[in-house]
């Protein structure tokens, strides 16, 4: 079927033309996040230049910077989602580097000239030696409270020159949700010259749900590099697993504050007052990199061993029972300990077939849920080069599985 697209609605000019890109595509200006959100789109477009896993994580690594392709190379990432996380990872060391070698040249020289020196050290010790966990702290009925302070902050980083916007707007039905917010510590009342409009939204099947129009914030925003991975390369650790649990943490933006500096850029205006969020709120350019960035460091020690976590989804995964008791363990306690705060209603323990991220998993692999597979069966006819791209991107990830159903 989607060679069928191609042919219909795709010229070969056009494909030549995104395999030429393909091939020539290098890392600009020290983007990383660009280089890779194309390099993955390509990749999907132009399924025939990049056959194997091995062929696209050469294709990815042909395109990189010298200051990083070498150490890359040299450690042969088995696929493009280990290529990538390697390529940030090594970014933050040289960009950390850099920081560290121009502070270390401004301490030479005002060391020389006051003829003094200083030195300092600091020691990380983790203990993971409690292995006591109370359900209750991981699965509590509400927020207990303000989150604590974290390693990771939400900041915005706004671009030069940007001014503040004031945009009071009348709302209904705010009462409520503004108390509870205010009662665990959200939000509070502002001062701030920024004022973003507030919208309801009907949430399906309930009432309404308050959102900040954040759309004037977020063009002022620089965009966080930060990778978000692909999910079909999430799986590839999944091979031998057959027991399976799964966790959706509780309004994950929530349990995140915002960096001091930056909460009165969040502040919002309603009839009842003008108020400023203290946690990450909804709407917010960054907030699913930032909020990732802080699920793969609590979890770093666990990533591709039994656990695989996207945003505030966290799959739990092993070989046996025994095993996945232990397993099980280890990722509450982490919870517990890191108070991040989970659904209980929405939890699914000791599964032997699990729904993840629209995926179908269990003993005999990775399958796609059929309710996407009827989703590509019964799209409509795409009539733009956009539309066409989309479909055949999605029909290409589920090509598998289509040539199967149809």
């Amino acid at each position: 079927m989607k060679v069928m697209m191609t042919e219909e609605l795709c010229p070969p000019e056009e494909i030549q033309r995104m395999e030429n890109e393909l091939w020539n595509l290098r890392v600009k200006e020290m983007d990383i996040s660009s280089y890779t959100t194309r390099f993955n789109k390509l990749v999907i477009l132009c399924p025939g230049m990049v056959p194997t896993e091995r062929k696209k994580v050469e294709a990815y690594i042909r395109g990189l910077s010298k200051n990083i392709k070498g150490e890359v190379t040299s450690s042969e990432p088995a696929t493009l989602n280990k290529a990538v996380r390697m390529v940030h990872t090594l970014m933050e060391q040289k960009d950390k580097s850099i920081a560290e070698r121009e502070a270390n040249n401004k301490k030479r020289k005002w060391e020389n000239f006051q003829g003094c020196s200083s030195s300092g050290g600091r020691n990380n010790d983790i203990n993971r030696n409690n292995n006591n966990y109370n359900s209750n702290h991981v699965f509590p009925e509400d927020f207990p409270g303000l989150p604590p302070p974290r390693e990771v902050e939400f900041g915005i980083e706004l671009v030069p020159g940007a001014a503040s916007v004031a945009s009071p707007s009348e709302m209904k039905e705010l009462a409520k949700q503004l108390q509870e917010l205010s009662d665990k510590g959200f939000i509070r009342q502002s001062s701030s010259s920024w004022g973003a409009p507030v919208l309801f939204v009907k949430k399906k099947g309930g009432p309404f749900r308050m959102c900040i129009d954040y759309r004037e914030l977020n063009n002022l925003t620089i965009k966080n590099r930060y990778p978000l991975p692909r999910i079909d390369d999430l799986f590839d650790q999944l091979q031998g697993s057959s027991v399976y649990s799964k966790i959706d943490l509780r309004s994950g933006y929530h349990q995140l504050r915002v960096r001091e500096k930056d909460i009165l850029i969040t502040a919002f205006r309603t009839r009842y007052g003008h108020y400023e969020f203290q946690v990450m709120p909804f709407g917010l350019t960054n907030s699913l990199a930032v909020f990732m960035d802080l699920m793969n460091r609590v979890c770093r020690p666990f990533l591709d061993k039994f656990v695989i976590v996207f945003i505030d989804d966290i799959l739990i995964y092993s070989k046996n029972k025994e095993e996945h008791e232990e397993h099980l363990r280890i990722i509450l306690e982490l919870l517990q300990n890191e108070k991040l705060y989970a659904k209980f209603p929405k939890y699914e323990f000791w599964l032997d077939s699990v729904k993840f991220l629209g995926h179908v998993i269990n003993s005999h692999g990775v399958h796609v849920d059929p309710a996407k597979v009827e989703a590509i069966k019964n799209w409509t006819s795409p009539k733009t080069p956009t539309k066409v791209r989309q479909f055949l991107g999605l029909a290409g990830y589920y090509e598998g599985l289509l040539r199967v159903s149809l």
